[in-house]
């Protein structure tokens, strides 16, 4: 009757339909078993942007295949060919997102760098220098367990890629009762180890205390490294510790 169906009667807007709605199904099962937990970890404007992103992307292949196949009137093949191409797209894409995830827990060149370092300078005596060790408050900042900083581009990917944060792992050399104890702790660390980056942070397993950390947002197989050299490095038992949100929403 008019061009908007095919030879068959198959209206175009029902065949794109199929396609469009096949295209949809890989994305479903990959919310269900992957892009789920990156939203309840934690969602923002520009990560949900970067999800609707893949949404578009799969739904423009559902139209293309609807239109590629203009004389197809079988439904369930409409849909089966709907599912195809996009399933294959969105294992790339969530692909590259398991890459970089894997990716993180690569040991950077500067931190094996400063670790040498760190052995140089115990070779070196650091030790027997002795400085005062008294500091003001204000010079020590205290810091709060919690997700870390991403950028807007690391915000979009993790929406696009379906990537979790995993850089969640912190090295604490010890829990403090005050912040002044915590804090001398800190400059005894620095006046024998200049190259060692300890910080003060509020305790969230008891939040009556300070922790010294030696690592903060590190990837678990770094953070397992790092808890080696510098456990051999202070002749100290350092902790490898994992925030997990879930555990302390009372807390914060």
């Amino acid at each position: 009757m008019n061009g908007s169906a095919n030879q068959s009667g198959l209206k175009n807007w029902h065949r794109y339909s199929f396609t469009c709605i096949g295209a949809l199904m890989p994305l479903i099962m990959s919310l269900y078993y992957s892009d789920l937990a990156v939203f309840l970890q934690k969602i923002t404007p520009t990560i949900f942007f970067g999800y609707l992103i893949k949404v578009i992307i799969l739904l423009v292949l559902g139209f293309l295949i609807g239109a590629f196949y203009r004389t197809e009137t079988n439904r369930l093949k409409l849909f089966q060919l709907g599912i195809a191409a996009p399933a294959i797209v969105l294992g790339v894409i969530n692909g590259q997102g398991t890459k970089l995830s894997e990716g993180d827990t690569n040991i950077d060149r500067t931190s094996f760098f400063s670790i040498n370092i760190l052995n140089d300078s115990f070779d070196r005596g650091f030790f027997n220098h002795q400085q005062d060790t008294s500091i003001r408050f204000h010079d020590a900042k205290i810091l709060q367990y919690g997700y870390p900083q991403e950028s807007v581009k690391q915000q979009f990917l993790r929406g696009f890629m379906g990537k979790k944060i995993t850089n969640m792992w912190f090295l604490i050399y010890g829990s403090y009762p005050n912040r002044q104890e915590a804090t001398n702790t800190i400059v005894q660390l620095k006046d024998r180890y200049p190259e060692l980056e300890a910080q003060l942070y509020k305790s969230i397993k008891d939040t009556t205390k300070y922790d010294v950390v030696l690592g903060d947002h590190l990837e678990y197989q770094k953070g397992q490294v790092l808890q080696k050299k510098y456990s051999s490095l202070l002749e100290k038992n350092i902790e490898l510790w994992e925030y997990n949100p879930e555990l302390f929403k009372d807390e914060e």
